[in-house]
């Protein structure tokens, strides 16, 4: 008997090829809110944007795929806010279709159909499309790799073996939490499989085109003394380890914004039954509720950030669309019905969120979007002082500063030969440290420099290497009800 047997269940009341319409439909509207939200590139979105600049086989803190897809949206469409963030509403459409034909698979095609509705309505999809990180290309070599393993599982596919190998290389170049479906694939085969789907020698397979595809970066870690192994240890900062039950608290309450509130209980309450009732269907609890409760774990000694548990969702919506699809519960189908309509109040609410940039009507002290607005109009301010100066270099002290401007003045054809960043750390904790750090011996006498801090003023230590230092603008700029953003522009020349 096969792994997986395909069930009879009612006719789903959208045909497919509305489905698809669906589906496009909601990734165009994602394309074109992008276009025109006023939100601007974060931390992180600006730097991978400096990343794809300068394409390597691996940067300080991330392997290098990320910066491969902006660099080409960005080659086509030019260095706007909609280009460098263009791949995130279409991989989500991809993934939503890949997760559709993996259901496929398992359950038949009325299953097929819910997966893909309610990966493209869930919270995580709705944030994560309008915004380009890592998460989502690693989402989609993870979800190309459950549909290889189920291939492979039900065919005994020669062909999917090495396309699994291929996507779980991929997947780590995109973020090495891929290992994770390392792991569980190994936990799976020696508990469930022992050669009855998955021979050895098609294991050591995988593992070796994994290996090879993975080697790029290896290799860049290596000949740049292992700066991601090295960010990884100083973020573990495992002497630090907590052992309290609120960052349990939080992180689970995190979850139920990212998979939904219901869809999250019901996932919770459902998925135990593949470990102890279906054997068979194992793989997909292998792949989703050990990632949820390894990293509950990971909580409880020190912490875990929302978005580390989104691989465990794809295999998710696999799992409350077989529900579904089958009807084994009418209050459990109903409740799962009321938890995807939720999720959709919530994506139109993320929808409105980053087509008007702000939260409204929701009420909090500290305005969270305050962080992505104003960036482009101060450095539009920056760019005539610095074009008037024409300083050797301009220098920030601060990565939420360095990352933006930078992507915006470069944008704006600003004058300058580059940009560094001012910091004391002997060991780098971030890419701007590592590689923009400001070294007075490596400039000239009577070169000119401009200092934008927030700051008042910089450090005795530094100020005595200027034979003149003064401040040349205060830059002000209101970016929430309640707050400023505060630039001070000095200009120094050495001696």
């Amino acid at each position: 008997m096969a792994l997986f047997q395909q069930k009879k269940s009612d006719t789903f009341f959208l045909n497919s090829k509305t489905i698809v319409l669906i589906l496009i439909f909601l990734s165009i509207s994602r394309i074109f809110v992008l276009h025109i939200s006023p939100l601007e590139l974060s931390v992180d979105e600006a730097q991978y944007w400096d990343w794809s600049q300068n394409l390597k086989f691996g940067y300080f803190s991330k392997p290098p795929l990320i910066a491969w897809l902006i660099s080409f949206s960005t080659f086509i469409f030019g260095s706007e806010e909609l280009a460098v963030r263009l791949f995130s509403p279409i991989l989500h459409f991809l993934i939503s279709i890949i997760l559709w034909i993996t259901c496929v698979k398992i359950y038949g095609n009325n299953a097929g159909k819910f997966a893909a509705l309610i990966w493209s309505t869930l919270p995580l999809t709705g944030l994560g499309s309008f915004i380009i990180s890592t998460d989502t290309p690693l989402l989609f070599f993870w979800s190309l790799s459950l549909l290889a393993l189920t291939n492979i599982i039900k065919e005994k596919s020669f062909i999917w073996t090495i396309l699994l190998g291929i996507f779980l290389g991929f997947g780590f170049l995109t973020k090495y939490a891929m290992i994770y479906f390392v792991i569980f694939l190994i936990i799976f085969w020696l508990i469930y499989d022992r050669n009855k789907f998955l021979k050895f020698y098609n294991l050591v397979l995988i593992f070796t085109l994994f290996l090879l595809f993975s080697l790029p970066n290896i290799y860049w870690n290596y000949a740049n003394e292992f700066s991601t192994i090295n960010h990884v240890i100083y973020n573990a900062d495992l002497e630090k380890i907590n052992l309290n039950f609120n960052e349990v608290f939080i992180f689970l309450m995190s979850q139920f914004f990212v998979f939904g509130p219901l869809t999250f209980l019901i996932f919770i309450l459902t998925v135990w039954s593949f470990f102890f009732k279906e054997a068979k269907l194992s793989i997909l609890a292998f792949f989703s509720i050990t990632i949820v409760f390894a990293l509950t774990i990971q909580a409880f000694l020190k912490t875990a950030n929302a978005n580390w548990a989104v691989t465990a969702y794809p295999a998710a919506c696999i799992i409350i669309a077989g529900f579904i699809a089958e009807k084994k519960n009418k209050v459990l189908r109903t409740i799962i019905n009321i938890g995807i309509f939720s999720n959709i109040i919530i994506s139109l609410f993320i929808i409105k969120i980053t087509l008007y940039g702000d939260i409204n009507p929701i009420e909090l002290k500290s305005d969270p979007l305050r962080k992505l607005r104003g960036f482009e109009t101060q450095s539009r301010e920056l760019t005539r002082l610095i074009n008037e100066e024409r300083p050797v270099a301009v220098i920030f002290n601060r990565r939420s500063e360095i990352t933006r401007f930078n992507y915006y003045m470069q944008k704006n054809n600003v004058y300058f030969n580059k940009v560094y960043f001012l910091t004391d750390t002997v060991i780098p904790k971030n890419h701007y440290e590592y590689f923009y750090k400001f070294k007075i011996n490596d400039f000239k006498s009577k070169e000119k420099l401009i200092i934008i801090t927030r700051e008042k003023g910089i450090d005795r230590k530094y100020l005595d290497k200027f034979e003149s230092f003064n401040l040349l603008k205060i830059s002000k700029f209101k970016n929430s009800k309640n707050t400023y953003r505060i630039l001070y522009v000095f200009k120094g020349v050495l001696r």
